[in-house]
């Protein structure tokens, strides 16, 4: 994600401080009245710290005869007020802001402990925390709905230009327009192709007219500090004098501090507070620029282009391959640039490219069956029943007479003839006994 500065936070950063710094309040019997922070009080006087500029402190003794009352304010009743503020929003922030949030909370639990407002500050403290864990962790929320982050690295692009959009009309709304035109700055590097960047170029246009006239009213401002400078210094001698130009180093020194730090940080658009002569005149040249140039940018053709692509997302998802390659063809004829066309490119090929595979693979399957359907049928062979073994016995004929069958008498022969080897064998003679010597 881009960094942005989260100005809410540096409020409440400014304004523990202030609370720290200044927290009591010495009437003069003059009638002036002198806010700071009370260093010291004796029979003499009383020694007050003075926050000149959110950077630049001074210390002044005040005479305890000059001194009507004092009215001291507890400093935890200061600080709060800016710190209630901080408040998580329908988007989530960088890890950073999340961590500056969280000290700020956490310094002012610290050093007041004892204060009403120290269970509210650790509640805000705990959802801080909470919330930085699932960013940590690759989630975003994004107009309050958190997006996982498989979903935030497939849509990345898209996601980074709604919520710089979404901060640039914050800062347009809040008349920061300077940090509307640096949030515009980051969007148009970072999601250039998003959907939200025609909208962005638009809003821009709007802005830049105002931008002028506050960057003119400014550098008539800042001149008159300078000349007022300028007369304060004429009108003292001594040690005042150097005490006035001791401060107004401290805060012209202060001041480039700050401008260096915001280049620095990569903001091409100067600031229009704090300011010199020279940063309000590079700003009002980068605002007449701007505006001048010759040919706007085709916003309409680019929400036509955003338009087709969602129509050929669509199409990819219902398997409509033919009107998907159509329309995200008419996409990046009217935007080029279009992120989203760009990434459904490559996946529309790829679908083409296994649709015809298929295709091929469906159409050689039905010309296989065509060929299988045109071809003549062989006749059915007729089976053949196996052969079976038949054996004959012949069997005697119905009223012949048993004496005249041929089987009648080849049986009686073969009885014959075993009854004669039974009488041979019984009338042959008994072998002689064997002589036996012992007997």
């Amino acid at each position: 994600m881009v960094k942005i500065p989260f100005k809410l936070c540096v409020a409440g950063a400014l304004a523990f401080l202030a609370a720290l710094a200044a927290a009591d309040t010495v009437f003069l019997r003059n009638g002036e009245k002198v806010e700071g922070k009370i260093l010291s009080e004796t029979d003499a006087g009383t020694t007050v710290q003075i926050q000149v500029t959110p950077t630049i402190k001074d210390e002044r003794f005040i005479k305890a005869a000059d001194i009507r009352r004092v009215e001291k304010v507890s400093p935890d009743e200061l600080a709060w007020p800016a710190l209630s503020a901080m408040a998580l929003g329908p988007e989530s922030l960088e890890i950073s802001e999340y961590r500056r949030a969280a000290t700020l909370l956490g310094d002012f639990i610290v050093n007041f402990s004892a204060s009403k407002h120290a269970p509210a500050a650790k509640e805000k403290l705990v959802a801080f925390e909470a919330e930085a864990k699932r960013v940590e962790a690759g989630e975003i929320k994004l107009a309050g709905q958190w997006l996982s982050k498989e979903e935030v690295e497939r849509e990345n692009v898209q996601i980074v230009g709604r919520v710089l959009f979404s901060r640039m009309q914050r800062f347009a709304t809040a008349g920061q327009f300077v940090e509307a035109m640096n949030t515009f700055a980051a969007l148009e590097k970072e999601a250039g192709g998003s959907a939200a960047y025609p909208d962005a170029l638009d809003l821009k246009r709007q802005i830049l007219p105002a931008l002028k006239t506050a960057a003119e009213q400014r550098k008539v401002q800042v001149k008159a500090q300078a000349e007022e400078n300028k007369r304060r210094l004429e009108n003292v001698t001594g040690t005042e004098r150097q005490v006035v130009e001791r401060l107004q180093k401290q805060q012209a020194e202060a001041v480039a501090a700050a401008l260096s730090a915001h280049e620095r940080g990569g903001m091409p658009w100067p600031p229009l507070n704090p300011a010199t002569e020279q940063s309000i005149g590079s700003l009002l040249s980068k605002v007449t620029s701007e505006m001048n140039k010759a040919v706007p940018a085709p916003t309409a053709k680019m929400r036509s282009s955003i338009s087709l692509a969602e129509s050929a997302r669509a199409a990819l998802a219902a398997k409509n391959i033919e009107k998907a390659d159509k329309d995200i063809t008419a996409a990046k004829s009217a935007w080029a640039g279009n992120e989203l066309v760009k990434r459904l490119q490559p996946e529309i090929a790829e679908a083409r490219r296994k649709f015809m595979e298929e295709k091929r693979a469906a159409d050689a399957r039905a010309s296989a069956a065509a060929a299988k359907a045109a071809r003549p049928k062989a006749p059915t062979p007729t089976p053949v029943p196996a052969p079976v073994s038949v054996v004959n016995v012949e069997q005697p004929k119905s009223g012949t007479p048993l004496l005249s069958q041929p089987l009648f008498w080849a049986g009686m022969v073969v009885l014959i003839g075993i009854i004669l080897s039974i009488l041979k064998n019984t009338a042959r003679p008994p072998a002689p006994a064997e002589n036996h010597p012992d007997r």
